[in-house]
């Protein structure tokens, strides 16, 4: 019987996901998980909820994020982890388990990147206006006004440097006639991560956004803004800004009570000094502040609201934005990396990963006769008898759209007592023995472009081991025999009897 055992590293994935506190209760942490190859969300959602200790009236919303937005979300947990690539950043929210019944939130943060001036002029004095351009070090506008003077223009200018664009409309009144008023747009970048929360339907209100923002950003605050623990009054006692007493997180997401609006909102209003006020905005630059009463309408269970978030200076200053951004990717692999060096595995474990039951890829699907349609399958393998001469042949060689490798693995294999009976189906009949003993080992060294055989083989008679390597042979300990190389492994059965006990066969 030839029996061909992958490494668990061929069946198995690792997986970097960053999982996000869905009520402010925690910071941003990185966990790395391993799962099927071929396994579905299903299977990750349960590796990271067992590494972030996830609550059992919390679940997981996967999401892929993409030039800093949520670019979409793995709502069905039947899509296979394959769609996933290893360059992708992914993130968990961990959010209320019925999180369909909830309104949800979605936080973009941007940040001011200059301005577009835009001028209505005519332009009528050329060398002295000239000049004055070439003496602000702003030649090329120079440059482009010598072209266009005498006309009526409407210019549209970008800069980096808002402040000097602004200091050359106001201070050229002398040199060209407006006919217009400036007017200046501010270019907004969204950078980081976004966040994303779960609050009830009922909460429409400024306040209510405002409250639900200043949670998740909790865990960012800066340790010299934090209040020490002793002496330390909160809200417009120690004018630092809004207290998060009125926040009550439940599974039904962010309420607040009447009494602490209230306080919340007094200290919204009056605080500002020390802890300045969000910038909120709808996606339709519809600005949202603390005494805006209806935010939003025709609410529905599962419906999403996206907000824009600004960030000032002094925002950065009070909250640790750097825990939002670079996200890592979900695999980072060395691209010149030839060989795959992992931990020691056993035997047994290759095995276990042979008879453990796959999900098959989106390539292989099961055409189901009963509804017509193709759905993903799972297979199954089981050992249902076993022969007297076993060879176990371990899958060293990795395959992928881009790499080939070989995978030099360290597999732990028992020389003697491989003890198989739990493996095998068929126990029925005349017992025999499921334990074996290891009598020879091939081995390769190299890769795939080339390489070299050996072999370890043990002379029954005189029960001792001999190395053979092309016409070179000599002798060896048996604990030399397991290395790295091993590729071939050959097994002979025990034979257990009353009167033979412990003796090979024939």
């Amino acid at each position: 019987m030839y029996l061909s055992l992958p490494l668990p590293s061929t069946v198995s994935r690792t997986m970097t996901v960053t999982v996000f506190s869905g009520d402010g209760s925690s910071l941003p942490m990185p966990f790395t998980v391993t799962v099927p190859k071929n396994g579905c969300c299903r299977d990750l959602i349960q590796a990271l909820g067992t590494a972030s200790c996830l609550k059992q009236s919390e679940t997981l919303l996967l999401a892929e994020i993409y030039g800093h937005r949520i670019f979409r979300y793995f709502d069905k947990l039947s899509e296979p982890l394959s769609n996933i690539k290893d360059e992708d950043h992914i993130v968990a929210y961990t959010v209320p388990i019925h999180h369909g019944q909830l309104q949800k939130l979605e936080i973009l943060h941007t940040r001011e990147e200059g301005y577009d001036i835009r001028l209505c002029v005519f332009l009528s004095i050329e060398a002295e206006f000239i000049n004055w351009l070439l003496n602000k070090e702003l030649g090329y506008f120079a440059n482009v006004m010598s072209k266009v003077l005498g006309y009526f223009l409407l210019i549209s200018v970008t800069s980096l440097k808002g402040k000097s664009l602004r200091f050359l409309a106001d201070s050229t009144c002398f040199f060209v006639r407006f006919l217009s008023e400036p007017q200046y747009n501010a270019h907004v970048k969204v950078f980081g991560t976004p966040l994303v929360t779960f609050f009830s339907l009922n909460s429409k209100t400024g306040l209510d956004i405002h409250s639900a923002v200043c949670s998740l950003l909790a865990p960012l605050l800066r340790a010299n803004m934090m209040p020490s623990s002793t002496g330390v009054k909160t809200g417009k006692e120690n004018e630092c800004g809004p207290s998060l007493d009125a926040i009550v997180l439940s599974d039904n997401g962010i309420h607040c009570s009447k009494e602490n609006l209230l306080n919340s909102q007094m200290e919204l209003e009056d605080t500002s000094n020390c802890f300045p006020a969000l910038q909120l905005a709808l996606e339709d630059g519809k600005v949202i502040v603390p005494t805006t009463v209806d935010v939003v309408q025709n609410t529905c269970s599962g419906s999403s609201l996206k907000i824009m978030m600004g960030w000032s200076d002094k925002l950065h200053g009070i909250y640790d934005f750097h825990f939002l951004e670079n996200l890592p990717e979900v695999f980072k692999s060395g691209f010149m990396l030839k060989k795959t060096r992992q931990e020691a595995v056993t035997l047994y474990s290759c095995l276990e990963a042979f008879l453990k039951e796959e999900p098959l890829g989106p390539d292989d699907m099961w055409y189901c006769p009963k509804c017509k349609e193709h759905r993903q399958a799972t297979k199954k393998l089981d050992l249902w008898k076993l022969p007297d001469i076993l060879v176990v042949h371990l899958k060293r060689f990795s395959y992928s759209r881009f790499m080939k490798n070989k995978l030099d693995t360290f597999v732990n294999f028992p020389v003697h007592n491989l003890d198989l009976t739990k493996y095998v189906q068929q126990k029925i009949g005349i017992p025999q023995s499921f334990i074996y003993e290891l009598y020879a080992v091939s081995n390769h060294y190299g890769g795939l472009g080339g390489g070299h055989y050996s072999a370890y083989a043990k002379l029954i008679e005189e029960d001792s081991w001999y190395h053979f390597d092309d016409s070179h042979v000599s002798s060896v300990k048996e604990e030399e025999i397991k290395t790295s190389a091993a590729y071939v492994l050959f097994y002979q059965r025990v034979r257990c009897d009353s009167s033979t006990s412990g003796k090979k066969i024939n």
